[in-house]
């Protein structure tokens, strides 16, 4: 009966040394998890961040492009109506107080258009008759043109020989 209860005993601390290299392996198991995960979880929160950076950074460049645009305004008019085309065309990437404080004034006749595209019909060759015919033809209900040019271009009527 001794041999039998050394046997026993050595089967015992057989098994807890087993039990021990198991638990040392699971530990070891643990610690290379974390030691792959961790870089892992590293590089993703940094790719993370990089796409908040750049989104971001996207947004205020944007905010800064159209205030650029909006102070390049030849008159605060036109200014505040760059401002609230930006706002209209754009509501989501603007602050929701951009055009606060801003009257814009919209020029229902058209007149700074009108007043560019005589501005560039000026620097063109065209003769007074032709600015004149030309404008008649784009804007029919201006009278002022058409008082002109009967005033100045009329044709004269052909002399009998």
């Amino acid at each position: 009966m001794e041999v039998e209860a050394e046997q026993l005993e050595m089967e015992r601390q057989k098994l807890a040394l087993e039990r021990y290299k198991v638990d040392l392996e699971i530990k070891r198991t643990r610690w290379l998890s974390i030691s792959v995960v961790t870089p892992v979880l590293a590089a993703l929160a940094t790719v993370a961040y990089g796409l908040w950076s750049t989104q971001t950074q996207a947004k205020y460049q944007f905010r800064l492009e159209a205030a650029k645009a909006i102070m390049a305004a030849s008159a605060p008019s036109e200014a505040a109506w760059r401002a609230d085309f930006f706002k209209r065309i754009f509501p989501d990437d603007l602050p929701k107080d951009f055009t606060k404080g801003v009257e814009v004034q919209y020029d229902s006749t058209g007149v700074r258009a009108k007043m560019e595209l005589w501005r560039v019909m000026a620097t063109r060759d065209m003769t007074s008759k032709q600015v004149i015919g030309l404008w008649i033809a784009l804007f029919p209900d201006d009278t002022w043109a058409k008082q002109l040019e009967t005033s100045f271009f009329q044709t004269e009527p052909a002399r009998e020989k």
